[in-house]
């Protein structure tokens, strides 16, 4: 039978057994604050590194400023009343183009002025069939500016049939209206030249021999240019038509200058030919009536 001496005994070195884990559980406490008191203090390094210094009044300023441009950019990008329309449009020097084909041709009817580019816009007019050249300024309130120099058309061309008229530079242009008085009638398309970009152009040999024409018969107006003949054109004198035969192109300024004494001639004697032939170098054969 064990006695109660005993028993008081284990219970004794029991609790003192228990009692010597103690330690260690403080240990572990000390070492969660230590854990927690360097978080704390890492913490509060970070928020110096971090911390934002008081604003003054010059940062106070630069904000304000920002945040001023910052609202001028969204309301000048997004208000209507920096959009150009087509009543913001103005066309000067144009005749032949209408003034709705130049702001269709411009490509910014409802764009913000702020990304007009006005080279490229006059470039795009350019490739316009009347506009030699162009000048574009945007300026503000919105508006556009465009001053056009047109070609100028001195000659009319039925090329095959269809009519086309001419610049002084052999530009072809699709014919609108009356046109020029000169007339040059050529069914074969013989004055036809391509440009370099493949466009049709006039043949400038023959550009020139029409001027050499106009200059010593203004009255002429319409010309033939074909394999046939060559050029050749109607006068009209009092006693009726007179075809002359300019033949080809190689020279026709010599041959030409013949044909104002011809007609000198002809007058003064009182005579009348239906056909007077200048295609030959060295002669000049005239008929009573065409053959």
């Amino acid at each position: 039978m064990v006695s109660p001496k005993s028993t008081r005994r284990r219970q004794a070195a029991t609790r003192r057994k228990k009692g010597s884990r103690r330690p260690r559980r403080r240990t572990t406490r000390r070492h969660f604050r230590r854990e927690e008191r360097g978080l704390s203090l890492s913490l509060q390094q970070l928020g110096r590194q971090w911390a934002v210094p008081p604003l003054g009044r010059p940062q106070l300023l630069s904000l304000s400023v920002i945040f001023v441009v910052l609202l001028l950019t969204i309301v000048a990008s997004t208000a209507e009343f920096f959009y150009v329309y087509e009543e913001q449009f103005r066309v000067e020097g144009i005749h032949y183009t209408e003034q709705a084909e130049v702001i269709q041709a411009s490509g910014i009817r409802g764009w913000h002025i702020f990304f007009i580019d006005p080279d490229k816009v006059a470039r795009r007019l350019e490739e316009l069939p009347y506009v030699r050249s162009a000048h574009v300024t945007v300026g503000f309130p919105p508006r556009v500016l465009i001053r056009v120099e047109e070609r100028q058309p001195v000659l009319r061309w039925e090329r095959k049939g269809t009519l086309f008229w001419v610049d002084a530079e052999g530009t072809v242009m699709p014919a609108r209206g009356e046109g020029p008085p000169l007339l040059v009638v050529d069914p074969e398309g013989m004055a036809t030249q391509t440009g370099p970009d493949g466009e049709i152009r006039f043949d400038p040999y023959v550009l020139d021999a029409l001027k050499q024409v106009h200059a010593i018969l203004p009255e002429v107006s319409t010309i033939y240019y074909d394999t046939r003949g060559g050029l050749r054109f109607i006068l009209s004198d009092a006693q009726g038509d007179i075809q002359v035969n300019l033949g080809s192109l190689i020279g026709l300024e010599e041959r030409l200058h013949r044909l104002p004494q011809v007609l000198r001639e002809m007058r003064a004697r009182g005579e009348h030919f239906g056909l007077i032939d200048l295609s030959r170098p060295d002669e000049v054969v005239v008929f009573k009536n065409p053959p």
